[in-house]
Protein backbone atom coordinates (compact mmCIF):
# COMPACT_ATOMS: atom_id res chain seq x y z
CA UNK A 1 0.00 0.00 0.00
CA UNK A 2 2.99 2.17 0.96
CA UNK A 3 4.29 1.96 -2.50
CA UNK A 4 1.06 2.48 -4.35
CA UNK A 5 0.49 6.08 -2.31
CA UNK A 6 4.40 6.96 -2.88
CA UNK A 7 3.91 6.64 -6.66
CA UNK A 8 0.28 8.46 -6.83
CA UNK A 9 2.34 11.18 -4.70
CA UNK A 10 5.15 11.27 -7.11
CA UNK A 11 3.27 11.14 -10.19
CA UNK A 12 0.83 13.85 -9.22
CA UNK A 13 -2.20 10.87 -9.77
CA UNK A 14 -5.71 10.54 -8.10
CA UNK A 15 -6.04 6.80 -6.36
CA UNK A 16 -9.50 5.95 -5.67
CA UNK A 17 -9.21 2.56 -4.26
CA UNK A 18 -12.43 0.22 -4.70
CA UNK A 19 -13.00 -2.52 -2.15
CA UNK A 20 -14.58 -5.99 -1.96
CA UNK A 21 -17.88 -6.02 0.37
CA UNK A 22 -17.39 -7.69 3.58
CA UNK A 23 -19.36 -10.73 2.70
CA UNK A 24 -19.26 -13.76 0.70
CA UNK A 25 -18.28 -13.92 -3.34
CA UNK A 26 -21.44 -15.28 -4.06
CA UNK A 27 -23.47 -12.34 -2.97
CA UNK A 28 -21.21 -9.94 -5.56
CA UNK A 29 -23.35 -9.50 -8.36
CA UNK A 30 -19.62 -8.77 -10.35
CA UNK A 31 -18.24 -12.04 -8.94
CA UNK A 32 -21.53 -13.88 -10.08
CA UNK A 33 -21.38 -12.29 -13.49
CA UNK A 34 -17.30 -13.42 -13.72
CA UNK A 35 -18.58 -16.80 -12.99
CA UNK A 36 -20.87 -16.86 -15.36
CA UNK A 37 -18.56 -15.56 -18.29
CA UNK A 38 -16.03 -18.14 -17.06
CA UNK A 39 -18.38 -20.79 -17.46
CA UNK A 40 -20.02 -20.24 -20.53
CA UNK A 41 -16.53 -19.26 -22.27
CA UNK A 42 -15.40 -22.98 -20.79
CA UNK A 43 -18.40 -24.73 -23.06
CA UNK A 44 -19.95 -25.95 -19.75
CA UNK A 45 -24.38 -25.42 -19.10
CA UNK A 46 -25.21 -23.40 -15.65
CA UNK A 47 -27.73 -25.13 -13.51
Amino acid sequence: MKRIVDFTTSSQLTLQLAYYPPYHSKYNPIERCFSWLQQHENGSLLN
